[in-house]
């Protein structure tokens, strides 16, 4: 037999050999490949953080602190002159002051704010003078007399407003109501109580009219509406539910199956502004499906000006995670309660401060022959 063919048929033999010894595989390739499915941003503002009488202004620019008005302040002629009102009498109007005894009263602060810084805002002072004459525009003399009205905050040590009104450009008209509005200065000032005092300056007249010293003067000041104006605030936080308007995601697309499910985490970019401790979960939910929640932390941010960033991954098991495949309006919510970090549960807020949390789904599939 030439060469050629013997060695032909030899390598014939022997493949023939080879496929007899080893079967060719049957089973489908299995590898793991990463899937993931980013969320709708989801947020918690400032508004959720804030206590009854302070809200956000309609531009979300500023916070309006709501203060309740105090109780008007009745006295009489003979508790502001003194001496010279002390008999009932026509005599000429008598020159005097206040000054050392000023009407007094006092504001209440919400006891859930500890501090303002204030931009804005007015109180308007309710004056009804039941004299006989006008104080501080006397008829029959060229001289004028005045009403001093001020706010002060932290037992006096920061003054609040300080208006002196004079008589010749507003009267105090006898038998009427006169009201003066002053406006608060721009500053940071504790709450708690803040105490008002009006003084009035009569000059004196030769002018004659009736005194007597149980004629009636009032006080009624108020906060002009909608409140005081504040670029940020010192607020007690005490075990308060928030929560989000819940982030949504589309999983209609999934087209694998549930057993190829091997790992499944929802990964968190966080970022907090707030300066409080807390107790939150996420829930997973979607129609028709059981909801799951997994605790959440959230590191709170060292102060009210420098937010934490920070980042978490809730994991689900296969099992918790697969019911919600095929899913369009598979949702993510977040809630809890929360604490304000500092002292007496107080956190520091800013009109302009959210909590961020960007989510996005990140799951382990086994590709190939899955059982």
């Amino acid at each position: 037999m030439p060469p050629v063919p013997r060695l032909a048929a030899l390598a014939g033999l022997v493949l023939s050999a080879a496929l007899t010894a080893c079967e060719f595989p049957t089973d489908a390739p299995r590898w793991q490949t990463k899937w993931q499915v980013p969320a709708e941003s989801a947020s918690l503002s400032v508004k959720s953080f804030l206590p009854a009488n302070i809200a956000l202004n309609a531009g979300n620019t500023a916070f309006v602190v709501s203060v309740p008005a105090p109780g008007a302040i009745n006295t009489t002629l003979g508790a502001i002159c003194g001496a010279s009102c002390a008999a009932s009498a026509t005599i000429p109007i008598p020159a005097f002051n206040n000054n050392g005894s000023p009407i007094a009263g006092a504001f209440s602060v919400p006891a859930t704010v500890n501090s303002v810084t204030v931009t804005g805002g007015a109180i308007d002072v309710a004056v009804t003078n039941g004299f006989t004459f006008d104080p501080i525009r006397p008829p029959g003399t060229v001289a004028v007399g005045s009403v001093r009205i001020k706010l002060t905050a932290g037992a006096g040590a920061f003054t609040v407003a300080d208006t002196t009104i004079s008589g010749t450009t507003s009267p105090m008209t006898a038998g009427a109501l006169s009201t003066y509005r002053i406006q608060l200065k721009p500053g940071a000032y504790p709450a708690g109580t803040w105490n008002y005092q009006v003084t009035v300056s009569c000059p004196g007249s030769t002018t004659t009219a009736f005194i007597s010293p149980a004629q009636s003067f009032s006080v009624n000041p108020a906060v002009v509406a909608p409140g005081i104006t504040v670029s940020k605030a010192t607020v007690v936080v005490t075990n308060q539910a928030v929560s989000d308007s819940s982030a949504a995601f589309d999983l209609s697309n999934t087209k694998f199956s549930s057993n190829a499910l091997q790992q499944v985490g929802v990964v968190l970019a966080i970022n907090n502004p707030f300066q409080v401790s807390s107790a939150y979960s996420l829930t997973l939910s979607a129609p028709g499906v059981a909801p799951v929640t997994k605790a959440l932390t959230i590191p709170p941010a060292a102060n009210d000006s420098t937010p934490t960033a920070s980042s978490s991954t809730i994991v689900f098991t296969p099992a918790e995670f697969s019911p919600f495949l095929g899913h369009a309006g598979v949702r993510l919510k977040y809630s809890g309660t929360i604490n304000g970090g500092g002292a007496g549960n107080t956190v520091g807020v800013r009109p302009s401060h959210v909590l961020g949390i960007q989510a996005s789904v990140l799951a382990g599939v086994l590709v190939g022959n899955v059982p």
